[in-house]
């Protein structure tokens, strides 16, 4: 949407921020944002289910975030690095909340 100002200049804001959201880089930077997040708040139940349901979308995107990260690195490095880092999360989660699940059993008193 291209509008006036006062001195009857084009003014391409609307336009600009469109362009900004439709890029690649904005929605891979999104998605990394994402994952930093959901990293950081140590859902283990969150991590176990995207693992579970969304697997092949989110390696997708980890391939294609490396891709901006590291230009010189090749598409099968990228993959495995990955794939390895992904799998290594999925089973940090699995182990913690494999441990949890043993606290509260052996806290529950027994009939």
């Amino acid at each position: 949407m291209v509008e006036s100002d006062h001195n009857g200049r084009a003014s391409y804001e609307g336009v600009f921020a469109m362009n900004v959201l439709s890029a690649r880089w904005f929605r891979g930077l999104a998605i990394f944002a994402l994952l930093l997040v959901l990293l950081s708040l140590n859902s283990n139940r969150l991590i176990v289910l995207i693992d579970n349901q969304y697997f092949e979308p989110t390696y997708r995107g980890c391939v294609g975030i490396m891709g901006f990260v590291a230009e010189d690195v090749s598409q099968l490095e990228r993959q495995i690095v990955c794939n390895i880092t992904m799998v290594r999360i999925a089973a940090d989660a699995e182990r913690a909340l494999a441990a949890e699940s043993a606290v509260v059993n052996d806290e529950e008193p027994s009939a």
